[in-house]
């Protein structure tokens, strides 16, 4: 498993805004836990795919997160 000093070094060089920075990472923590990444390409993919799900609809981001990634609903 990542641990959480990981996974918040690999948001800090993917995304620039620290506010950003702050709420992808949490989410991740939070609701990733589970997951092993198997390289660190396969957590900046997943960085890169909730940043763009967070600029896309701000609103509703972790929800919407939730429901893809983590149920694996198709949005």
């Amino acid at each position: 498993m990542t641990d959480n000093d990981e996974i918040i070094e690999v948001v800090k060089l993917k995304i620039h805004d620290p506010v950003v920075q702050k709420e992808v990472a949490e989410w991740i923590i939070e609701n990733m836990q589970q997951i092993e990444f198997p390289s660190s390409n396969t957590l900046e993919r997943l960085i890169q795919a909730v940043e763009q799900i967070r600029s896309h609809k701000p609103e509703n981001w972790k929800r919407d997160c939730f429901e893809s990634f983590v149920s694996m609903e198709k949005l």
